[in-house]
This record gives structure tokens, C-alpha cells and sequence, in this order.
């Protein structure tokens, strides 16, 4: 399913397109929800949302990245991200991860 609507988005005026599958498929699908803020003053993206999650007998994992962006020359790159991960593989231990990155020093 697929919605556009407008918000601000930290002081800027944006349009957000957001996914989701349709209930019969989130089973069977990685993506649970993606959602994009695009400011409407120059069609710049300027944050996205992912929550991904899947669960299988070798491996599940459940994700949520919240991603801040900004334009660096003619660039959009992540200024920040925010991340909430649940992996889990039978060989392996599981990893629970939370964390926020800021990025201050582009050259």
C-alpha cells in the first residue's frame, strides 16, 4: 500500500510517500513499512524511515534505521542515523544493537 501525503518535517514543509505491504503479503515480504520525506521547496529528500524484519529457521531479524539527510555539494548524504536491530543466525549469538551516529566533518 502506498500513501503520499504533506508535513513538516523539522521546520520543512514536505511531502512523505510511505509503503507498506498489503496484510495478505507481510509475511512474506522483508519490508514492513518505508517511509520518505521529500521537502517541497526543491524535491530534496530529507529523511527516511525503514523497519525490516524476517524470520526464518536459520536467521530472523527485525530493524528499524531512521536516516537524516542533507546536501553536501550536489550530494544528499545521512547526517545522522538512528538504528534498532535484532539479528539472530544459528550459528552465530544473537546481536540486539541500538545507536545513534552523527556525522559532523564532511570534506
Amino acid at each position: 500500500d502506498f500513501r503520499l501525503s504533506r508535513e513538516s518535517y523539522l521546520g520543512d514543509d514536505c511531502y512523505v510517500f510511505k509503503a507498506k505491504p498489503k496484510p495478505s503479503f507481510a509475511d512474506e515480504v522483508v519490508i514492513n513499512e518505508l517511509k520518505t520525506w521529500i521537502r517541497v521547496s526543491d524535491r530534496a529528500i530529507v529523511a527516511r524511515d525503514y523497519s525490516l524484519s524476517y524470520n526464518t529457521l536459520i536467521y530472523d531479524f527485525d530493524v528499524v534505521m531512521k536516516v537524516k539527510l542533507k546536501p553536501i555539494g550536489t550530494q544528499l548524504v545521512p547526517y545522522e542515523i538512528s538504528y534498532r536491530g535484532n539479528w539472530d543466525a544459528v550459528t552465530k549469538p544473537r546481536e540486539i544493537a541500538t545507536f545513534t551516529a552523527i556525522f559532523t566533518d564532511f570534506k
